[in-house]
């Protein structure tokens, strides 16, 4: 059984999205961000003709990208690792697929079977990425690792017994998560199958872990009463907690994680009067609810990607729309401590009359759980923006 949290997310900001940024390229019809890190996006987009394809953006432009769609018929880029981008491909059937940093295509399918797919990579080491994702073994659905670009190395994580297993995220630690037989999933490490743990819930009919952060830290869902409650799991001790907003109307997910400095920063999206709106949780039962941030004719928002840079800068990647169109959208995220848009004197301040604080504040802008000398670092890194 699950105990209540005893882990850190990122601890609250009081500061609004200070800059959306529009990365919907030109001529595409469709975009999404599904993964960010160092100033680099990937995603897909679909042009007028119907072609789908994985994107690259480079910088955080939306004329910086690249299609990475070659020798397909289709792609789609569902995550990235140090410039490395995974995903489908198809042309007759889908095949899990990598495009290095360099745009090198990669085809991960092995001869066994005519149909796979790639969700999460990770970088355990220089020059090497791993892949997460399944393959189909006789019309049954196994959570698999492939640790190289050949794609014979793939590692089967689908535990005796098991109906349907899939793998949607993994870490630099080779830790992995998923779900089996519609119940959240986690394996310590990929190398291990046996490591497999049951994240399920007490009291759901049905859960998902989608990401699992450096540290960890699992982020997902559980379905309670019929409507899906964002989930994050500590699966080392034994810790979870529902993160279903308390001003949510309908489901809520968390698609994505990132850790940093100790805490942890999920997002994904809640449903708020009865619109999809992009989230970001800091904290038990609350976030940060970014679609506000846009402009007035959006109609649903969601987040899967998101990262922090050293300053303490959070970058939010994922979608927004109407019933017309879906744009690949960028929230940035600055430190601030008071929500009034400028690092300052009062900032400081707040953060030396908070110093030693531990637990969940507006003060540890680098989410490890205390206000210490690294949250006065980024303070005075970022000191004037914004004013």
């Amino acid at each position: 059984m699950m105990l209540p949290l005893a882990i850190g997310l990122l601890c609250a900001r009081l500061g609004l999205a200070q800059v959306v940024i529009n990365l919907h390229p030109p001529g595409y019809q469709y975009s999404e961000a599904n993964a960010i890190a160092n100033g680099v996006a990937a995603g897909g987009g679909i042009l007028p003709d119907g072609t789908y394809s994985a994107l690259k953006w480079t910088s955080l432009n939306a004329s910086a990208v690249t299609a990475l769609n070659q020798g397909t018929t289709g792609s789609w880029g569902f995550a990235m690792s140090n410039g490395v981008v995974v995903g489908p491909s198809w042309t007759a059937t889908v095949h899990a697929s990598a495009w290095d940093s360099n745009g090198n295509f990669f085809d991960l399918n092995p001869s066994f079977t005519a149909w796979s797919n790639a969700f999460s990579v990770s970088h355990p080491t220089a020059g090497q990425f791993v892949t997460a994702g399944i393959a189909l073994y006789n019309d049954v659905f196994h959570a698999v690792v492939w640790p190289s670009t050949n794609p014979s190395t793939l590692i089967d994580l689908h535990p005796s017994g098991a109906g349907q297993s899939f793998a949607y995220g993994i870490n630099d630690a080779g830790q992995v998560c998923g779900a089996v037989d519609n119940q959240a999933a986690f394996w310590n490490d990929y190398h291990d199958p046996t490591s497999y743990q049951n994240l399920h819930p007490v009291g759901a009919s049905a859960s998902v872990a989608l990401g699992v952060a450096a540290n960890g830290q699992v982020g997902g869902y559980a379905v309670f009463n019929g409507t899906e409650h964002a989930y994050l799991w500590d699966p080392a001790a034994g810790s979870a907690i529902d993160l279903h907003p308390t001003t949510a109307t309908g489901d809520s997910e968390v698609l994505g994680i990132f850790s940093g400095g100790g805490g942890v920063i999920p997002v994904g999206f809640a449903f708020i009067n009865g619109e999809q709106h992009a989230m970001l949780w800091f904290c038990a039962g609350g976030g940060l609810d970014l679609h506000p941030a846009l402009p007035a004719n959006y109609t649903f928002s969601w987040a899967r990607g998101v990262w922090m840079d050293r300053d303490g800068t959070i970058y939010v990647a994922g979608g927004a729309g109407d019933a017309s169109h879906t744009e690949a959208i960028v929230w940035v995220i600055a430190p601030d401590t008071n929500g009034d848009g400028c690092m300052d004197d009062t900032d400081l301040v707040a953060i030396l009359l908070n110093f030693g604080l531990v637990g969940c504040s507006p003060y540890d802008l680098n989410g490890d759980g205390i206000v210490d000398d690294g949250d006065m670092l980024i303070a005075l890194f970022n000191f004037g923006n914004g004013c």
